[in-house]
């Protein structure tokens, strides 16, 4: 994944994290560690579509460590490419090892499938 000038790489573009499902690209994740405002930071937000849109995905996340609410953006990339953007806090302040990974497991799973795209 990267970006190309006459066949040559001038920048690559890895991700903080990507989920796949039958060879497709489901979603695209950055981590940011910092607290969320209202409106994400333009570079957070530059940042997640750019390997959003490397990687065809119809959706990308901007996660925090906060319990930030979930707040989702349709986007409109290039060609009319349609993603959505969306930001969610995992609360990874608050930890636990009994559980606490496959609770944000669910929490994920439940925002992906509220936001899947309705087959035609």
């Amino acid at each position: 994944m990267a970006f190309f000038q006459n066949g040559r790489v001038v920048q690559p573009v890895i991700p903080d994290g990507v989920l796949t499902s039958g060879g497709n690209v489901v979603a695209s994740f950055e981590a940011k560690y910092t607290n969320p405002m209202h409106i994400p930071a333009e570079g957070h937000i530059y940042q997640t579509l750019a390997a959003a849109g490397v990687l065809d995905a119809p959706l990308a996340f901007l996660i925090y460590p906060s319990d930030a609410p979930l707040q989702v953006y349709d986007v409109k990339a290039r060609g009319n490419q349609e993603m959505k953007l969306a930001t969610l806090g995992l609360d990874l302040y608050g930890y636990r090892r009994d559980g606490g990974a496959e609770e944000r497991a669910s929490k994920l799973l439940d925002v992906m499938n509220s936001l899947a795209p309705v087959p035609s």
